[in-house]
């Protein structure tokens, strides 16, 4: 990474290499690049800005986010929401979501309700009528 040693003059710096391969290896567990940030801790600004001024960082971060990514898919379990949000079509998601459109599909739709003729008032029709089942 970039930014040697501490030479002494004005703030030490906060996101130093040490403090980067913290960040990286967080995310690269899975974390939220927040989380990560609060893990550190330092702030999301600061990881941002050093993202956009450090190519080196960035392509570390990119492959960190992909192998993050990849680990929290595999922690979500199998089932409907796997199926429709993970793109993953094994058995256990399929059936899953098919069970769970057919009993949505399944429920009865709303009886339409009750249709009341009113007479022809002309230029006097309600504003507002109201119904009351009984």
């Amino acid at each position: 990474m970039t930014g040697g040693p501490y030479r002494g003059r004005g703030r030490p710096p906060l996101f130093d290499d040490a403090a980067r391969e913290r960040y990286l290896a967080l995310v690269a567990s899975g974390l939220t690049m927040r989380d990560a940030a609060a893990g550190c801790p330092v702030a999301p600004t600061v990881v941002t800005y050093t993202k956009l001024h450090h190519a080196e960082f960035a392509a570390a971060l990119t492959a960190a986010r992909e192998k993050g990514k990849r680990i929290r898919e595999d922690a979500q379990p199998h089932g409907e929401s796997r199926y429709n949000h993970g793109g993953c079509r094994c058995g256990i998601c399929r059936k899953a979501a098919t069970a769970a459109r057919a009993g949505r599909r399944a429920v009865p739709a709303d009886e339409p309700s009750e249709v009341i003729d009113m007479p022809q008032l002309g230029s006097r029709a309600p504003l507002l009528v109201l119904a009351v089942a009984s």
